[in-house]
């Protein structure tokens, strides 16, 4: 819209003011509203709706619409007005391309919608009306400054305007940034006016905001330059005189001109060429050290870094060589030493002379390590690098030398240890050193002396086979060839001599055996040559013993040397043997009598005869003994030894009588235990006269050879025998445990221990043995056992002994007793003294047959005890901590079922209590309050309606005189206060009436009950006292106005204590159930739950403890009435819950099984409550209530009678069982809020000798 539209005045009239409606229409559309002076329009007098719809454009030569509408409470307008014609698009996007620092571009914005054109500014919210672009300034357009991120500042300045709009504007480069992008931030104002028609009302004069910038106008700017960058050079470094061409890559390069853009440090490149945007070649200037590489463009200077930096070499110098000489050859590694070698490359770098090294490494700026290449004579070292080549001096000559060679040594062979001298015999040995320039193969020698340039003395190194002498210098190593070969001699070696010895008179013949036998000079037994030797072959030589005494080494000698010795060369000159004694000196014609030679030399013996005939085996046990057997002979012969120092003389010591055997007759007695212990008379015949003994007489008949005839009986008394030089008594092949020869008739033998059976007795005299074939018999023992208990009867766990005991008439039985329960084995001990003794306390509870076996063995005979019946009682603590679980679980259970019960049913009375009825109704343990009942409802003037308008709290007041039915009081109208009018009344109530109560179907509730029990009458100690705390959770919701159910949790905690049984039960138990009620008549209704508890017990009794669990379920139904007479509410009442309870199988911690259990129990009561509902104030009213009912119980156990020691048995009836009264009280409150508490105290068991009392306290909320 180009030029401005002013709307005419509209007066119009309201119900207070004149007003007068303006419109304009220009850059900015105002609507003002103008009143009569003095005069401010009110909230009621005007309502004004004001619509504005933004310019769009539209199609191609179509206007852009725009409405307003205003509307009165008395009067309505409506304006639309059309738009100037749609632009073509804006120019929002300037290209730098080619441009730099200080150059600019043009953005059109001629295109563009008035109110860009209107002008452009760089902050948002500022008044265009009072300032033109780009700042605001009020004289006209100004330049501005602007940050367009990253670094680049742009700035803008205002172009060709017609003095209403503005067509374009000069945008330049000022700063470059880190990127070729960037964006200037402009603003406009959306509904701004041109300048050639201002708006006639603007922010600044407290018009509207049509003037003000409020539509941002992004520029972006692309291509621009960026700032020059420096990221390699090549090469990195150069000559301190410059010179060279150093390759600079980066960007940003174009446009860089002058002498000064490319610096090495501070100085000017010498000159340089653009090569490209991304590369420049420039010529460095002289300079010292490490600079950095700069370009500068467009006034920025590239940055600098790692990549840039450029290092000056001064010229390198060469100071020393290592080593100075070498073969004329090369290939040897030379260290030079100098300063400037970094910087080296190429193949030129190290030159020997003119010739380039093989290779070399530049190991640092001040060594390189080089590989000479062939040469001759003396010649320079040199180094260059990137700046020049080193000078030449004394420290860089290099001398190459001549190859030494090798052609005689004297001798040519050694021995393999080395250590001889070698004279090596050829040419170029000069400058001959080191440990290493003369080598035996590849083994240094052991010390050289170089005698001249063409001979060295050395010491030949240890070495074996044959090897090439070598001579190195500096120069080379020598060729090998025929004239350097030196050969390794082994020494010779002695592996073995046969035989080892021979006597002191020499003569023996030794064969040597060993290794390099070849060429022996001399064979010698110890330090005396042998009497003469042939080499037989490499391995073996013949040498024939020279005299000698004692052990010496037999060593052969060799060019290589002489055999080292060893036990194997060892030869030992041996004396001839003697023989001293014999033992025994006489033995059986037939031989077989094992003879111990004693005398000395006896080593080494071959041969041992007796007389004339060898030994039938010997044994030499060292060199003064031998073991010989006899071979069969008579008389009295010479035992004589051979060994290979001759043979020894005879002499008396050394003779050997050969004797007759003997024979055994009879025995006396002829059987004893297999234990062995008897005593044995035995007789042999010879000739003897009759022989007396103190119980009978034995019959000798004279014969060859003699005879016993009659052997009277005898019982372990000795009886005289012939038995002459006996040496040793068997029973079966078992040496007797001791013998006594009584005279040459007689022997006395003590039985040792054998297996049951007829056994050979056997003698031996020097004469021979004499054997009784089945002359004697080990019987074996018959055995008893007995067992007995420690404790019979005992209790489970208890440690009981048996004790058995073996008896063998007279005899110590030995072995081992296995004693058992029912056939199984439980246990084994060892007789000690005839006695094995086994405790255990692992016998279960019961009766036990136990026995005690004993095993036997070869000297006694098996046996088994009679049975024992062992009896194992349940011990007295497991059977108190039973005796616990049967009575304290059902108490927790009893308590437990009146607390769920009690509180279900007064949670179903309290959902059932709508206002129609009295509005407190007590229960069977506390009362039940009315939540959601309507206080306002009419009920009839009764001495009964006091109890409902008491708990409502309408008693007394105003409301309840002039209330009608449905809560409204009669007469009592509404009136709605005008918003801008005061408001000012009162009037005067009697009590201010309660608000309507909306009905409420849900309640929430919780019941928390602590119980204990005491044993008041009795004056001994309790049975069972303590206290279990039961708390629950409910929700109950009303279906209909006589149908309800609920839900609940809960949780208990309980803790029993028994004087009687010593003994603790704790537990504790979560608990989940619903419940249902209905009310089927007039104060009457039924109502039924279920619950489920699962519980945790922890027994103590004594010293036995046991934990297990327990599910129970309870199941109660009930009805009660409800009515009111004279202000009390009245409930009469009867109900009756059961609960069913089965606890797991356990072991307690003595041991003892405690078996599953079964039991129910419950309650049946009837009885009533009354309560006086009291109106406190009008927030509180408060009510007591009490109860009186006559309870039932009744109960059901499975669990066995469990009987004390001393005492009775333990059944399973109840604390309180039968027939009992039960009295409850308490104080009831409800709040205005509907919130209600309740606290009360019940006594159970009134007339029985133990009574169960509880505290309960109540909370509840309707909602």
């Amino acid at each position: 819209m180009a030029s401005a539209i002013r709307a005419s005045a509209l007066s119009f009239s309201g119900r207070d003011d004149p007003a007068v409606l303006i419109f304009e229409m220009g850059r900015m559309m105002v609507l003002k509203l103008l009143l009569a002076a003095g005069r401010r329009p009110t909230a009621r007098s005007i309502r004004i709706f004001f619509g504005f719809s933004r310019l769009r454009p539209a199609s191609a030569g179509a206007p852009a619409r725009c409405t307003a509408a205003l509307a009165l409470s008395t009067a309505a307008a409506m304006l639309c007005l059309s738009s100037a014609t749609a632009q073509a698009a804006c120019q929002t996007s300037v290209d730098f391309t080619g441009k730099t620092v200080g150059q600019s571009v043009t953005l059109d914005v001629s295109s563009c919608s008035e109110p860009i054109r209107a002008g452009l500014y760089t902050t948002l919210g500022f008044d265009s009306q009072t300032g033109y672009p780009m700042v605001g300034n009020p004289g006209g357009g100004t330049p501005a400054s602007i940050n367009g991120g990253n670094g680049v500042v742009f700035l803008v300045t205002p172009g060709s305007t017609d003095g209403s709009v503005y067509f374009d504007y000069t945008i330049q480069l000022t700063t470059m940034g880190s990127s070729n992008s960037a964006s200037i931030p402009l603003f406009y104002a959306s509904q701004s006016c041109p300048l050639s028609a201002p708006c006639a009302y603007s922010l600044a004069n407290g018009g509207n905001v049509y003037a003000i910038t409020d539509t941002s106008y992004p520029i972006a700017v692309t291509n621009l330059p960026l700032p020059p960058t420096v990221t390699s050079l090549n090469p990195t470094s150069g000559p301190a005189a410059g010179t060279n061409s150093v390759v600079i890559t980066g960007t940003g390069f174009t446009g860089t001109t002058g002498a000064a853009s490319v610096k090495f440090g501070a100085t000017n490149a010498t000159s340089y060429v653009v090569n490209s945007a991304t590369q420049i070649t420039a010529v460095a200037p002289a300079g010292t050290g490490t600079v950095n590489v700069t370009v500068t463009n467009n006034a920025v200077t590239s940055a600098t870094g790692a990549g840039t930096q450029y290092t000056y070499l001064p010229a390198p110098t060469v100071t020393a060589l290592n080593p100075t000489s070498g073969p004329a050859g090369g290939t040897n590694s030379v260290v030079i030493t100098g300063t400037g070698f970094t910087g080296t490359s190429g193949a030129a770098g190290v030159r020997f002379g003119a010739t380039n090294a093989t290779s070399y490494v530049v190991d640092s700026a001040t060594q390189i390590t080089a590989v000479a290449p062939a040469g001759t004579g003396v010649v320079n070292v040199t180094v260059t690098n990137n700046s020049a080549t080193s000078a030449t001096g004394a420290g860089n000559q290099y001398t190459y030398i001549a190859e030494p060679a090798v052609t005689a040594l004297n001798p040519t062979s050694g021995t393999v240890a080395g250590g001889n001298s070698v004279v090596i015999t050829g040419t170029g040995f000069t400058g001959t050193t080191g440990a290493a320039s003369v080598r035996f193969g590849a083994t240094n020698a052991t010390s050289y002396v170089v005698n001249s340039a063409t001979q060295i003395t050395a010491v030949a190194p240890s070495g074996t086979g044959v090897v090439n002498v070598t001579v190195t210098n500096n120069s080379a190593t020598s060729a090998t060839g025929a004239g350097n070969q030196y050969t390794y001699v082994a020494a010779p070696t002695v592996t073995a001599v046969s035989p080892t010895a021979g006597p002191t008179s020499g003569g023996t013949s030794v064969v040597i055996t060993g290794t390099n036998l070849s060429g022996a000079t001399a064979v010698n037994f110890g330090a005396t040559a042998a009497a003469g030797f042939t080499v037989n072959s490499a391995t073996q030589i013949t040498a024939t013993s020279p005299a000698g005494t004692g052990t010496v080494d037999i060593t052969v000698t060799t060019v290589g040397g002489t055999s080292a010795i060893s036990a194997a060369d060892q030869f030992t000159y041996v004396a001839a043997p003697t023989v001293t004694s014999i033992a025994p000196t006489s033995g059986p014609a037939a031989g077989g009598t094992s003879v111990t030679i004693t005398g000395t030399n006896l080593s080494g013996v071959n041969a041992v005869v007796f007389g004339a005939t060898p030994a039938t085996g010997f044994t030499v046990d060292s060199a003064t003994q031998i073991t010989a057997t006899s071979p069969a002979g008579t008389g009295t012969v010479d035992v004589r030894v051979t060994t290979v120092g001759g043979t020894s003389a005879t002499s008396a010591a050394d003779q050997f009588t050969y004797v007759a055997a003997p024979t055994v007759t009879s025995i006396a007695p002829t059987s004893g235990p297999t234990a062995g212990g008897t005593s044995v008379v035995m007789a042999c015949a010879a000739v003897v006269a009759v022989i007396e003994v103190a119980l009978a007489t034995v019959n000798v008949v004279t014969a060859v050879p003699p005879m016993v005839t009659a052997v009277a009986p005898v019982k372990l008394l000795p009886v005289i025998v012939t038995f002459t030089g006996a040496t040793s008594v068997t029973f079966g092949g078992t040496a007797a445990t001791s013998f006594t020869v009584g005279s040459a008739t007689s022997i006395t033998a003590t039985t040792p221990a054998h297996a049951a059976g007829a056994v050979d007795i056997t003698v031996t005299t020097p004469g021979g043995t004499a054997t009784g074939a089945g002359l004697y018999s080990y019987i074996v023992p018959v055995t008893t056992t007995s067992l007995a208990s420690s404790r019979n009867p005992s209790e489970a766990g208890q440690a009981v002994t048996f004790t058995a005991t073996v008896s063998a008439n007279g005899a110590m039985p030995t072995g081992t007793v296995t004693f058992s329960d029912g056939g199984v084995a439980i246990g084994s001990a060892s007789l000690t003294g005839g006695v094995a003794a086994f405790t255990t306390s692992a016998l279960a509870i019961g009766n036990h047959t136990i026995t005690a076996a004993y095993a036997g063995n070869a000297n006694f005979a098996a046996s088994t005890s009679a049975p024992l019946l062992q009896a194992v009682n349940t011990p007295q603590d497991s059977l108190k901590l039973r005796a616990l679980q049967i009575v304290a679980t059902r108490t927790v259970a009893q308590n437990s079922g009146s607390a769920i019960s009690g509180a279900i049913d007064s949670a179903i009375g309290e959902g059932f209590s709508n206002g129609a009825g009295p509005m407190t109704t007590p229960g069977a343990g506390g009362v039940r309050f009315n939540f959601s009942a309507d206080p306002d409802q009419e009920t009839t003037t009764t001495a009964e309606r006091t109890v409902s308008q008491r708990w409502n709290g309408d008693y007394g007041t105003a409301a309840y005189a002039t209330r009608g039915r449905g809560g409204v009081s009669r007469g009592e109208g509404n009136r709605v206060d005008d918003a801008f009018a005061a408001i000012d009344r009162s009037f005067v109530k009697a009590r201010a009436p309660r608000p309507p109560v909306e009905p409420k179907d849900w309640l929430l509730w919780g019941d928390i009950r602590g119980s204990g029990i005491s044993n008041w009458h009795s004056s001994g100690p309790s049975v069972l006292y303590g206290t279990q705390v039961n708390g629950l959770l409910g929700l109950t919701h009303r279906l209909t106005p006589n149908f309800l159910v609920g839900v609940v949790g809960g949780y208990e905690v309980f803790d029993y204590r028994s004087d009687t049984l010593n003994g603790r039960l704790k537990g504790d138990g979560w608990t989940v159930g619903s419940y249902l009620g209905w009310k089927f008549a007039a104060g009457l209704r039924f109502d039924a739950a279920v619950a489920y508890t699962g519980l945790g017990y922890d027994g103590t009794a004594g010293t036995a403890t046991g934990k297990f669990n327990g599910d129970r379920w309870l199941v109660s139904g009930g009805l009660t009435g409800s009515t009111e007479a004279y202000g009390f509410a009245i409930e009469p009442s009867a109900r009756v819950y059961a609960l069913w309870e089965q606890q797991n199988a356990y072991t307690d911690s003595l041991g003892t099984p405690q078996a599953e259990r079964s039991f129910f129990t419950g309650r049946a009561s009837t009885g009533f409550a009354v309560a006086y509902p009291w109106l406190f104030d009008a927030a509180l009213t408060i009510s007591p209530y009490a109860g009186i009912y006559a309870d039932y119980y009744f109960t059901g156990d499975d669990a066995a009678s469990v009987t004390l020691a001393g005492g009775g048995a333990l059944t399973s009836t109840p604390f309180i069982d039968g027939w009992s009264a039960r009295a409850t009280g308490g104080l009831a409150a409800r709040f205005g809020n509907g919130a209600a508490v309740a606290f009360g105290a019940e006594l159970g068991g009134i007339g029985n000798n133990v009574q169960i009392w509880s505290f309960r306290g109540r909370g509840s909320v309707p909602f």
